[in-house]
């Protein structure tokens, strides 16, 4: 007898934690901050991990010792640059949710939150750098800074682009 009340408040116990890891992630990803802002403000929103984070996805070395401020600011100048070979990896399915947050019209496209977005698709794309996420007058949304959204413009038509694009959809054979 003993054991089942063990073992059932130690599922109350895994319950409680998991519902407050979902509560922390939540909380995490959905910041509430106005917008537009800067990339480089936006990137400051962030703490130092999920700095970071987004230098480990890029294969950014020796910059760990830097402070966060001045971390912000290297990846500020360096991920401009390193967009293109991002997309080069990329399929078209990537590419497109991408283009969705590039606006010729509007230099900050919100894209509200669908159930369809998970907590890992957000991460996925927090961690690059490209997308970010926010709480923005109450709703939840995923958005390009307008620092990347120049960059990418110029790279819509490019033919080479969309060519390695078309390959890693298809595959090589």
């Amino acid at each position: 007898m003993k054991d089942k009340e063990v073992y059932k408040n130690l599922l109350i116990a895994l319950d409680q934690m998991k519902s407050d890891a979902a509560e922390y992630l939540d909380k995490k990803l959905w910041k509430e901050i106005t917008l537009p802002q800067t990339y480089e403000e936006l990137l400051l929103a962030l703490s130092k991990d999920e700095l970071q984070d987004i230098s480990r996805h890029y294969g950014f070395r020796n910059i760990s010792s830097l402070k966060k401020k001045d971390l912000v600011h290297y990846l500020v100048q360096q991920l401009p640059c390193r967009i293109t070979q991002e997309l080069k990896l990329m399929d078209e399915h990537r590419y497109l949710f991408l283009k969705q947050f590039v606006s010729e019209d509007d230099k900050v496209f919100q894209a509200v939150l669908a159930d369809a977005y998970d907590h890992k698709l957000v991460n996925y794309w927090r961690k690059t750098g490209l997308v970010l996420s926010s709480s923005s007058q109450g709703q939840k949304v995923l958005f390009m800074p307008s620092e990347l959204q120049d960059v990418f413009q110029t790279l819509e038509h490019d033919a080479a682009l969309q060519s390695k694009l078309k390959q890693n959809t298809n595959g090589w054979g």
